[in-house]
């Protein structure tokens, strides 16, 4: 079977073809089993989650005829769900649920992160984000106890992904065709201090410093109003670099070689390809100091392609300010990868824009 939470409800068979699941409270109690993975969850537990605090007098006896619903929809024997006095158990595997898998990838590309592994941490965030096809949960009724936890950690992790994501196609110089993607989550989360680095760097990275230094000055304007601070020492630094067209800055070179997946082959997930091993950044004269041009010995090297859109989810917009921001799906569009974003923290993405300053 093969369950699906990053999105619409989805439930399928070995064979891909869909189940349907009858009743909203059915979808509901599934839901709530399947969050809980393969644990053991009480009967309160299970109440409280679907009915919120309207518990009826009939609570009981309703959840054991949606498990019975379940099961007859799902074809599956008394197996797949346990029901005992203590209360209920759902069998799944790893594999068969999305935001299992989506969590695996995410310790993965963090551990090549921490190798500075660049091209695997490309191909696993790529991977993880191939899961998502919409708001977490969009149409499972329970209550707002219940959903917007759960929302809340999946959305953050799904923008940290996108940091690293953006992060490797950086470092492995494929900075062409990403400014646009950075803008547009910018613009949705303007607090996120890394998306802004990452979006200066490639704009620099462009041939477009101007573009990089009113994106910094945006940005600086909107923290002060928003927070009554000014950006991280790392952004700062970016900033003064580019001003000054530190050639420490320049994009690495990379070979046009075709990379090869870091991460494993999942069903329904595009397979991304293992890497070249990128040539050392190699500095090069600033844009307004480079020298007439004359004859050449040698071909120069070649452009890399621009990487495919990372954005190919609804666009979050922000719920809260000051401090601590948390970020809503919208469902009519969706760019591509919320919760409080924690700008400060150690375990987003000021780290990232402070490496970019210390290159060099």
């Amino acid at each position: 079977m093969r369950f699906g939470l990053l999105g619409s409800f989805v439930v399928e068979d070995a064979e891909g073809t869909p189940r349907r699941i009858g009743t909203p409270k059915a979808r509901a109690l599934l839901a709530v089993l399947l969050l809980r993975g393969d644990s053991p969850v009480s009967w309160d537990t299970v109440k409280t989650a679907i009915w919120g605090e309207s518990v009826p007098a009939t609570a009981r006896a309703s959840l054991h005829n949606h498990v019975a619903r379940l099961r007859r929809d799902l074809d599956e024997s008394g197996d797949r769900i346990q029901v005992t006095p203590a209360g209920f158990r759902l069998r799944v595997l790893d594999d068969e649920l999305d935001v299992t898998r989506f969590d695996r990838y995410l310790c993965r590309a963090r551990t090549a992160r921490l190798a500075e592994d660049w091209a695997a941490v490309e191909a696993l965030t790529r991977s993880a984000l191939a899961l998502w096809r919409g708001a977490p949960l969009s149409d499972v009724p329970l209550p707002d106890t219940e959903r917007e936890p759960v929302v809340r950690r999946l959305e953050e992790a799904r923008l940290q992904v996108l940091e690293w994501g953006y992060e490797a196609d950086l470092h492995l110089g494929r900075h062409q065709g990403i400014a646009a993607e950075l803008a547009a989550l910018v613009a949705a989360h303007p607090l996120r201090e890394t998306f802004v680095g990452q979006l200066m760097l490639a704009l620099h990275r462009s041939g477009r410093q101007a573009d990089a230094l009113l994106a910094y000055d945006t940005a600086r304007r909107t923290i002060r109003r928003e927070l009554g601070v000014d950006p991280e020492p790392g952004l700062v630094e970016l900033h003064r670099r580019i001003l000054t067209l530190d050639p420490a800055l320049t994009a690495p070179r990379t070979s046009t070689t075709p990379l090869t997946s870091a991460a494993p082959t999942a069903q329904r997930t595009p397979t991304p390809q293992p890497p070249t091993t990128p040539t050392p950044p190699h500095p090069s004269p600033s844009p307004r100091s480079r020298p007439p041009p004359t004859s050449r010995t040698h071909p120069p090297p070649p452009t890399p392609s621009p990487p495919p859109s990372r954005t190919n989810s609804p666009p979050l917009r922000p719920t809260s300010r000051a401090g601590s921001t948390s970020w809503t799906a919208s469902s009519e569009s969706w760019p591509r990868p919320t919760g409080p974003t924690g700008r400060r923290s150690s375990s987003t993405g000021s780290p990232a824009v402070a490496a970019w300053a210390r290159r060099p």
